[in-house]
């Protein structure tokens, strides 16, 4: 069965359009991968960054859940702080 040039036509364009969106797809995934990069690694330091954790998405995750982590730790901390400095109602 042969194939009309629209139905070709059709065929190109839908890969080209697929190919397109998986461009700019990898555009926001990069995108989103520098900003946490910059909010994770400190200076953004990629020397810093590759040492810790062998770097790559792995090494980022891994600091990222570390960071989150830490900043758990924080609030608890600052929420036993602010019950004990906090003036008792007996």
């Amino acid at each position: 069965m042969k194939r009309s040039s629209s139905s070709r036509a059709v065929t190109a364009e839908s890969s080209t359009t697929s190919s397109d969106s998986k461009r700019s797809m990898n555009g926001v995934i990069e995108r989103r991968i520098k900003t946490l990069q910059k909010l994770i690694v400190p200076n953004n330091s990629d020397n810093y960054y590759n040492s810790i954790n062998g770097g790559g998405l792995d090494g980022l995750f891994g600091e990222t859940a570390d960071y989150i982590k830490c900043l758990q730790m924080k609030v608890e901390i600052m929420q036993i702080m602010i019950n004990l400095l906090s003036p008792s109602d007996h």
